[in-house]
């Protein structure tokens, strides 16, 4: 059996070349979907706009309270985690695998018929696809294929940044965090003033700060917290923010009951999940 730990972005953690936080987890992948179970929240940060980095299992040998490969993979808990992320779309390689194969012409068909996944995997290809030479996202599928880098392609990212709002509007919450990357990949493949980055660092958060607000159930799975978010970010004038979020927000009412949804993502942790499952659960190495 041969398995990976592959990061995959979702929890807030530092980006030690930037010093900016960036959502992180990190999961063993056997496959594409074989087992996509979580292992360790608090991880070595990969962002995806670099690379789909292979990482050894963390260092355990001196606790004792960590699970062999097998007692990991036939653990009760890790599985319902497991099934949870895949069935409520909380990984970016949770969508269909036909998907992945299809070509952008015919993700858009899939989407005009309502493929909520099929928008998010059209935001997330858009997004690698404006900045590297392949046009399939490799988060989608734990794919070591990442492209070279090549110039910003600005009309695709925003291309990205519509789909991703459209996939977050359906249910698939995560892309507002995806839809938050866009800026970093912005930030890191532009020459800009420092005014021009700060109002890029300030889309970023309110779109981190708008999924905390509408997916809370998806929030606390995931350990992240408001209060976090505010003192990454504490370097922001108020004001600005305040007026902006208030904006985004109303979009966010506004669209999202035009649908027949309500302001929060409605979704329900099984009980069979403890809330400190991230932190439970080590693989001897």
């Amino acid at each position: 059996m041969v398995v990976a730990l592959f990061i995959i972005t979702f929890l807030f953690t530092k980006n030690e070349n930037t010093g900016e936080s960036f959502p992180n987890t990190s999961l063993i992948s056997e496959g594409s979907k074989g087992q996509a179970v979580l292992v360790d929240r608090k991880s070595e940060y990969v962002d995806a706009e670099q690379s789909q980095k292979v990482l050894s299992v963390p260092e355990t040998s001196q606790r004792s309270d960590c699970l062999t490969l097998a007692e990991f993979l036939e653990n009760e808990e890790v599985n319902a985690v497991n099934e949870f992320i895949l069935e409520n779309n909380l990984s970016p390689n949770s969508v269909d695998d036909y998907l992945i194969e299809l070509s952008e012409e015919e993700l858009l068909l899939e989407a005009d018929s309502g493929n909520q996944d099929a928008l998010y995997v059209l935001g997330m290809n858009k997004h690698w696809s404006s900045h590297r030479t392949i046009n399939t996202n490799p988060a989608l599928n734990n794919s070591r294929q990442i492209g070279k880098a090549q110039p910003l392609d600005k009309k695709t990212l925003l291309e990205a940044r519509k789909y991703l709002w459209q996939a977050g509007l359906r249910e698939f919450s995560i892309a507002l965090l995806e839809l938050g990357s866009t800026y970093d990949t912005e930030i890191n493949s532009s020459r800009l003033t420092d005014d021009e980055k700060l109002e890029l660092l300030r889309k970023k958060y309110l779109y981190r700060r708008l999924f905390i607000s509408v997916s809370p159930v998806i929030s606390n799975f995931y350990s992240l917290e408001m209060e976090q978010l505010n003192d990454d970010f504490e370097f922001l004038e108020t004001s600005d923010v305040e007026r902006e979020y208030t904006e985004i927000y109303d979009q966010w009412k506004v669209e999202r009951a035009e649908l027949g949804k309500g302001e929060k993502v409605a979704l329900k942790i099984p009980d069979s999940i403890s809330t400190s499952w991230g932190d439970k659960y080590i693989i001897c190495k």
